[in-house]
């Protein structure tokens, strides 16, 4: 009889083990799909599937990351408050998107040169030109050519609602628990009705700003920038598209830092041509010629891609 409750108390060990162990892996593998859908890097609709291999980056990354960040962003200043608000936005679990009628692979390439492709979650395109947004393998987010998504708005919805679980119909009186950020309201506002939980702010520079001197110092440094000089070599940057430079007001990344941080915005929708970048359309950094150009320019190594 003893040897019998013995033989009992093992067993119950074991199982009590067996439960803890199960318990401590699941755990565990809970956390690790947790922090793997945290670390965000563009997502499965930006990689491979369409032909992006890859990540590219500086071969010599800090002095060339600073001159890279203030040719996009204006201002290392200004790049660290997109940087504060991009980090708390996946910090607190608010997914990123930026969503363009642009260069969908010159803008993922743009991110990774600046070490910024964790902070979002995934590059949306509605432009019908394979050859800067192409057809996904996966059949998914597909909003190019054959797509009958014509307006940014008609995207957003479906990615709120589809892939992200939040209802595009506002409730009382509440904020919206969306933000769309774009330098051309106007016309991306035309079927905001399809989604009224989105709150738009506009991106555009006032006239008042555009004479600042924040404005005229910012443009001043941009010209003499050594990416500027670069890509205005290969035509990659026209003296043209200078007049079309929008500068975002500091106060409207500062009320999408607080919507987030107070619990408010749930979902983030960018633009990226005038908006999160300060320059008219993303960089064509889609071709190993231009990269070879790039890299032959005054005979220097600058950025390199590994697999």
């Amino acid at each position: 009889m003893k040897h019998k409750n013995k033989s009992n108390r093992n067993n119950r060990r074991r199982n009590c083990l067996t439960r803890r162990t199960k318990r401590n892996n699941a755990r565990r593998t809970k956390n690790n799909r947790k922090y793997f859908q945290m670390k965000g890097g563009l997502g499965p609709h930006d990689g491979d599937n369409i032909g992006i291999q890859g990540k590219m980056s500086f071969i010599a990354p800090k002095s060339d990351l600073e001159n890279f960040k203030d040719f996009i962003f204006g201002s290392l200043e200004r790049a660290e408050k997109w940087i504060e608000l991009l980090t708390l936005c996946h910090t607190k679990g608010v997914p990123v998107y930026i969503i363009t009628n642009g260069s969908k692979i010159g803008i993922v390439r743009t991110l990774q040169l600046l070490e910024m492709d964790h902070l979002i979650k995934e590059v949306l395109c509605i432009r019908k030109d394979i050859t800067v947004n192409p057809t996904n393998k996966t059949g998914l987010h597909n909003f190019g050519i054959g797509s009958p998504y014509t307006s940014k708005f008609e995207v957003i919805k479906q990615i709120m609602e589809d892939d992200e679980g939040i209802r595009c119909e506002k409730s009382d009186d509440s904020p919206c628990q969306c933000i769309f950020v774009d330098d051309d309201v106007p016309h991306n506002s035309e079927k905001k009705d399809v989604c009224l939980n989105v709150e738009i702010l506009d991106a555009k520079q006032s006239k008042e700003s555009k004479e600042s001197g924040e404005n005229k110092t910012i443009l001043e440094a941009f010209r003499r920038n050594y990416f500027a000089i670069l890509f205005l070599n290969f035509e990659m940057f026209t003296r043209e598209m200078y007049k079309l430079i929008n500068i975002i007001p500091l106060e409207r990344i500062t009320h999408m830092y607080t919507q987030v941080s107070n619990g408010t915005c749930k979902i983030l929708f960018l633009d990226c041509d005038g908006t999160l970048f300060i320059s008219p359309g993303a960089m064509p950094l889609h071709s190993e010629s231009r990269i070879k150009q790039i890299n032959n320019f005054e005979n220097v190594e600058l950025i390199q891609i590994t697999r």
